[in-house]
């Protein structure tokens, strides 16, 4: 299977231009990053993935931008909404999608939703009463 990758720059600053050659899907997550004032596509090509299914590109972004799950959320709610927008395969019952659409949001190691219990933290031990100096007679 052929996709489309293309040749961005990621305008940080007026001196800091950043190129990136990456597959069209993965514009999106980084105009959610960058801004898409700062990201420009400068060029396009085609490239072979071979058997490439949406389920483990998905994962493939959640473990490149571990640090901004919002962005990767913002642009793919599922596995499915990426499969529809890149047009790589999707099966319903694929058991890594399942487990990439469970870890679509970890912020700061807690899945969003989860049920978080606050524990106060266990007392200090009681501090033990100084020895006292035997007196020598």
């Amino acid at each position: 299977m052929h996709i489309t990758f293309q040749k961005v720059i990621i305008d940080r600053d007026p001196t800091v231009k950043i190129p990136r050659d990456c597959a069209e899907y993965e514009v999106e997550v980084l105009r959610n990053i960058h801004g898409s004032e700062f990201v420009f596509v400068e060029s396009e090509h085609e490239v072979d993935v071979g058997d490439l299914t949406a389920a483990e590109a998905y994962n493939q972004l959640l473990r490149q931008y571990s640090q901004h799950p919002e962005a990767l959320h913002e642009a793919y709610r599922s596995v499915k909404a990426l499969a529809k927008e890149s047009g790589l395969p999707y099966s319903v019952g694929d058991e890594t999608a399942a487990k990439a659409q469970q870890s679509v949001m970890r912020i700061g190691g807690v899945a969003q939703g989860s049920p978080v219990r606050l524990v106060p933290p266990a007392p200090a031990p009681a501090a033990a009463a100084p020895a006292q100096a035997k007196k020598t007679a």
